[in-house]
């Protein structure tokens, strides 16, 4: 079974009538890893987090804002650089929201301070607040 939020997650967007609010997701973002999994186990997760995206975007889509996911392992610079434009797009009176299938790494990279407050992130990552303080 796969157990993995972000179908679920971009499935409640649907139901609430909300397909137009995601505008970035992205997975395997934890950018400083350690060495608690092995390198193929490493690839098989990133193959699962694909397969879990693929589904939610066949099953709930579309979504008018969101055009593709990001794997960060592979495509870091693209990832991020989609993730800055979206939030360079945030404001108070709209706002965005990301979806971060694991570890926010990337968010630090792309969120700029005077924006941070018009941004929804959802992610499966279980954190404590001050670790989300960049």
């Amino acid at each position: 079974m796969i157990r993995h939020r972000s179908p679920q997650l971009l499935g409640l967007l649907n139901a609430s009538g909300a397909n137009d609010r995601p505008v970035h997701l992205s997975h395997s973002c934890d950018l400083k890893p350690t060495a608690q999994i092995s390198a193929a186990d490493e690839l098989r997760r990133q193959q699962v987090m694909e397969q879990v995206c693929r589904v939610g975007f066949d099953h709930f889509g579309p979504f008018e804002n969101l055009s593709d996911w990001f794997n960060c392992q592979t495509k870091q610079d693209a990832a991020v650089s989609d993730h800055r434009n979206a939030t360079n797009r945030s404001s108070k009176a709209d706002p965005q929201w990301i979806i971060e299938a694991g570890e926010p790494d990337m968010i630090g990279f792309a969120l700029r301070p005077r924006i941070r407050r018009s941004i929804h992130m959802c992610t499966s990552f279980r954190t404590e607040p001050k670790i989300l303080q960049f």
